[in-house]
């Protein structure tokens, strides 16, 4: 099994550069990476992420227990249960978009589409919204319409007007949430060429995070923040930024997939409606 200096030293060199030109590109001295190629200094998460970026290169990690003690990387990449394979620039995965930064949730949809256009078979979606207002008219639509997939799963979770945060939601928030709900229930959703599976769910606590996530591989990730409105403080949530993450692109995406799928799995809530083709 080669060692993490010898697996950096192949991407380096299929990355046609030279030891000097890698550290001038990273914003390390020569020195740095070639104790890191010799296996004499192991690098930082931080050092690491820099040289695969400049090489096009990623790490696929087929473990789900990130080791957060990083001095123990080499031992962890060198057992059987890691795979890691280098992808160059103008070679890497299709599934991997290239803007990954959006203003809001809406205007993250043509490139959601592009994701569920490449899904034949089965389509697994997980939501984690607000109301539910921007997904269901704006990017729910798109997923069901794009993809070619025979079959579609869907689970929706929406914040509960019930909630202990409900007197910070923005005044529109419990209004919206019933007619999102209303709209579901009078078939408001549909998928041309797919046999559909929708649950909708109900949450009292406010999660850290909400977004969209594909496949359990691709993951649109936004966050609930806090605005002032009219001299009062109120969470915002599908008007945050969003930030698009692949989940074999880097190790450290990883993290944000197992804080998204923690409260999948475990938050408190309740089943609303559930619906299938």
């Amino acid at each position: 099994m080669k060692s993490l200096g010898q697996r950096l030293t192949e991407i380096r060199k299929e990355a046609s550069l030279s030891q000097k030109e890698l550290a001038s590109r990273v914003g390390c001295d020569n020195s740095s990476i070639s104790r890191i190629e010799g296996g004499t200094r192991l690098p930082t998460p931080a050092m690491l992420s820099r040289i695969l970026k400049v090489c096009g290169a990623v790490l696929e990690w087929r473990d789900s227990e990130y080791r957060s003690n990083f001095d123990e990387i080499q031992h962890f990449l060198d057992s059987p249960a890691v795979s890691t394979a280098a992808h160059i620039k103008g070679s890497q995965d299709e599934s991997a978009l290239s803007v990954r930064e959006f203003q809001t949730l809406a205007a993250a949809a043509n490139s959601i589409a592009k994701i569920t256009q490449q899904a034949t078979e089965r389509l697994v979606v997980d939501i984690i919204a607000g109301t539910g207002g921007t997904t269901v008219s704006s990017v729910l639509p798109v997923i069901l319409q794009s993809t070619p997939a025979s079959s579609i799963e869907v689970s929706l979770y929406l914040a509960s007007k019930a909630s202990p945060f409900s007197s910070y939601f923005p005044k529109h928030w419990s209004m919206e949430a019933e007619v999102v709900l209303e709209r579901i229930r009078n078939g408001g959703l549909a998928s041309k060429n797919a046999q559909l599976k929708l649950d909708v769910f109900t949450y009292d606590f406010l999660p850290v995070f909400h977004g969209i996530m594909l496949n359990k591989g691709h993951l649109w990730l936004g966050f609930f923040g806090w605005r002032h409105f009219s001299g009062k403080v109120e969470l915002s949530g599908a008007e945050n930024p969003h930030h698009y993450y692949f989940r074999q692109e880097h190790y450290l995406a990883d993290y944000f997939f197992r804080v998204f799928e923690d409260w999948l799995e475990n938050m408190p809530c309740e089943k609303m409606y559930s619906f299938s083709e």
